[in-house]
C-alpha cells in the first residue's frame, strides 16, 4: 500500500514548486522594476515640468518690468536670487535715473545664474533698446537638472 501512495502522481513534486517560486519571482522582481523605474521618471519628468513653469514666470515678471518703460538693471545676489533694480524716471533719453526700488525674484528650490556677463549688466532703457537675455535655472535637489531660457525682451519704441 505504501509503494501505491509513493507511485502516485497526483499533486506536485518540490522541484515543480520551486520552479514555480522562481517564474513567479522572476515576473515579480521584472513588475517591481518596471513600476521603480516608471516612477522615478515621472518624479524627474514633473521637477522638469515645475522649472520650466518657473522660467517661464520669470520670464513673465522681466518682461512687465521691461514693459513698465523705467530704466532697470538685472544681477544675481549672493544667494542666487534674481534682483532687479529700477530707476525712476528724470532723463528718459540716457537713463541717468535716481535709484527707485529693488524687485527680488527669489526661487528657494532653485539657483539662477545668467549666462550674461558682466553682473550686474548695464541699466537697459527699455524705451530705446531691447535686452538680450539667458538665464539659467539649476534645481538645488538635482544638479543635473536645469533649464535655460533665452528671450529677448521688448517693447514698443518711444522718444
Amino acid at each position: 500500500m505504501l509503494m501505491k501512495l509513493l507511485k502516485s502522481e497526483k499533486g506536485i513534486t518540490l522541484v515543480e514548486l520551486i520552479a514555480a517560486l522562481t517564474l513567479v519571482s522572476l515576473v515579480a522582481v521584472l513588475i517591481m522594476t518596471t513600476l521603480s523605474i516608471g516612477i522615478q521618471r515621472s518624479v524627474i519628468e514633473s521637477e522638469k515640468t515645475k522649472i520650466q513653469q518657473e522660467a517661464n514666470l520669470i520670464t513673465s515678471k522681466l518682461l512687465n518690468i521691461h514693459r513698465s518703460g523705467n530704466c532697470y538693471q538685472i544681477d544675481v545676489t549672493e544667494n542666487n536670487d534674481l534682483q532687479v533694480l529700477t530707476y525712476v524716471e528724470s532723463n528718459q533719453s540716457t537713463c541717468e535715473n535716481i535709484f527707485n526700488k529693488t524687485i527680488t525674484i527669489n526661487n528657494a528650490d532653485y539657483d539662477i545664474s545668467t549666462m550674461n556677463s558682466p553682473l550686474p549688466l548695464e541699466k537697459i532703457n527699455p524705451t530705446k533698446e531691447n535686452n538680450s537675455i539667458s538665464i539659467v535655472l539649476t534645481l538645488e535637489s538635482r544638479r543635473t537638472i536645469n533649464y535655460e531660457i533665452n528671450t529677448t525682451l521688448s517693447r514698443y519704441k518711444t522718444n
